[in-house]
């Protein structure tokens, strides 16, 4: 039983992941051309707003720490590297941060929408 699990069924879910993310990119693509063609004006609010959440993610990256604490410096855990620490803490805090933008967001627009 083991073995068709690792011969069979984790190639095909690499696989299967592979494939999905391509295709994500493919659609992402299509609906960025089929957007400039159509509506210009938002597909350019669209993707400035995209390149902003990937500076906010790169400025997170680079101010995180990739020191072991906690429980990451017993003995244990030295096969995890100094550069997984800091990869995990900025996603992390990223997400913690989208999660209060969006948060905010959403008051002030029923605010906005209140008042309009």
């Amino acid at each position: 039983m083991e073995n068709i699990l690792v011969n069979f069924f984790l190639p095909l879910g690499i696989g299967l992941t592979l494939l999905a993310f391509i295709s994500i990119l493919a659609m992402s693509l299509y609906q960025v051309v089929k957007g400039l063609m159509t509506d210009p004006k938002e597909t350019i609010k669209g993707l400035a707003g995209v390149l902003i959440l990937i500076v906010v993610i790169f400025l997170i990256w680079q101010f995180s720490s990739s020191e072991k604490t906690g429980f990451l410096a017993k003995s244990k855990f030295d096969f995890v590297s100094p550069g997984v620490v800091k990869f995990v803490g900025a996603g992390i805090t990223s997400t913690a941060v989208m999660m209060f933008v969006a948060f905010f967001s959403l008051i002030a627009a029923e605010i906005y929408n209140l008042f309009k």
